[in-house]
């Protein structure tokens, strides 16, 4: 699961990433500042979500030499 911008402290969204933990799915942020599943989280980017999604697109459609 990867949550983008959110805090999940509404339960609504919370549940979704507690629900992946406990079925063993990775659960993966990118997030500024706390997020209520910091301690269910992987991996966790600190920093501006678009800039770091448009990054990571960039990286996994980049054409081989």
């Amino acid at each position: 699961l990867l949550v983008v911008g959110s805090s999940l402290m509404v339960y609504s969204g919370f549940r979704f990433a507690d629900y992946a933990h406990r079925q063993g799915k990775p659960v993966l942020a990118i997030n500024h500042g706390v997020t209520r599943a910091d301690h269910l989280l992987e991996l966790k980017i600190e920093g501006e979500c678009g800039a770091i999604l448009e990054r990571l697109l960039t990286l996994a459609v980049r054409q081989p030499d």
